[in-house]
């Protein structure tokens, strides 16, 4: 498994920071200082990223991620789209 973590971390990162494409799998989080939380990076969508990351064995969804770690959160774009849909 952290074989698997560390090759989200490298694909996220990679595609963000030199491909500026949306992450895939949902790790990285840029610190909002205004805030004092760290703010999930651009995504497609929630959706997406939690397929994304089933597809390679994880069962942790970009919620639970986001809960499970301290001070970061997930923009409300991205949560409104997700209840529109389940609606």
């Amino acid at each position: 498994m952290r074989d698997t973590v560390l090759f989200m971390k490298i694909s996220d990162t990679y595609s963000t920071r030199f491909m500026e494409k949306k992450q895939i799998y949902g790790t990285v989080f840029i610190y909002n200082g205004i805030a004092g939380k760290f703010v999930l990076d651009q995504i497609e969508s929630i959706d997406a990223v939690n397929k994304a990351r089933r597809e390679i064995g994880v069962t942790e969804t970009l919620e639970e991620y986001a809960k499970n770690k301290r001070n970061h959160i997930i923009p409300e774009q991205y949560l409104e789209k997700k209840e529109e849909k389940d609606e």
